[in-house]
């Protein structure tokens, strides 16, 4: 991104990235609450999450 607009482009780029990674995270919460029971809510939720920090770390990098 510094090579098509520079700084400012780069920050705005970094800023929508952060945004979006952070509603994703809000979101598994949101649905998993409304998709599970309360009795295995926590059990489903460490799962979906321990999922979506796994395959963060081990994704194609380029």
């Amino acid at each position: 991104m510094m090579a098509i607009g520079g700084a400012s482009v780069a920050l705005a780029g970094a800023l929508i990235v952060g945004l979006a990674v952070g509603a994703e995270v809000d979101l598994i919460s949101f649905f998993s609450g409304r998709h599970f029971d309360q009795a295995s809510y926590g059990q489903a939720y460490g799962m979906i999450h321990a999922a979506f920090f796994v395959g963060g770390a081990i994704e194609p990098k380029g």
